[in-house]
């Protein structure tokens, strides 16, 4: 969610002193930076163990630590959570259907609920696209263009019930 990382940056006011739990953490930048500008706490999560390695590495290599989880997240609620960060990760319909009925209830309970993605068909083709309000847009670098088909945007969302 490099996107994501952009955001959070530029928008550190959402995430300082907040519970956040980053789903599909990849490389752990989101998380990092999460930590970098002051949220309480901060799980980076994801279920390849490759990337949990990136993530420590990461964070290790930025002074910070961050706490890690390769369990499989989707569909739980932890109570003390107040954002969950979902990134790049909605390559198809029944991922998004997945994420669809879990979000709704992550809401319920007060938990804020952003996504970055740069606009596969999967995502803003699915119903829950109403639902999601663009916060964050920006053009993708060059070399980021083969690896997402050529979409040439990437957005970050936050869900709005």
């Amino acid at each position: 969610m490099k996107l994501g990382t952009l955001f959070i940056l530029d928008n550190q006011y959402i995430f300082a002193n907040k519970n956040i739990v980053d789903i599909g953490s990849g490389c752990g930048a989101s998380a990092i930076a999460c930590k970098l500008i002051g949220a309480r706490s901060v799980v980076a999560n994801d279920i390849d163990k490759i990337a949990i390695g990136a993530i420590n590495l990461n964070a290790t290599a930025n002074q910070t630590e961050v706490s890690v989880s390769s369990e499989n997240l989707i569909g739980s609620s932890d109570s003390h959570w107040n954002i969950v960060l979902l990134g790049d990760m909605f390559y198809d319909r029944h991922f998004v259907d997945i994420i669809s009925d879990w979000i709704p209830k992550l809401s319920n309970n007060k938990i804020s609920v952003f996504i970055g993605d740069p606009g596969r068909l999967p995502l803003i083709n699915h119903p829950l696209s109403s639902k999601l309000e663009i916060v964050f847009k920006c053009e993708l670098p060059e070399e980021c263009l083969k690896g997402n088909n050529g979409m040439n945007s990437g957005y970050v969302w936050k869900y709005t019930p």
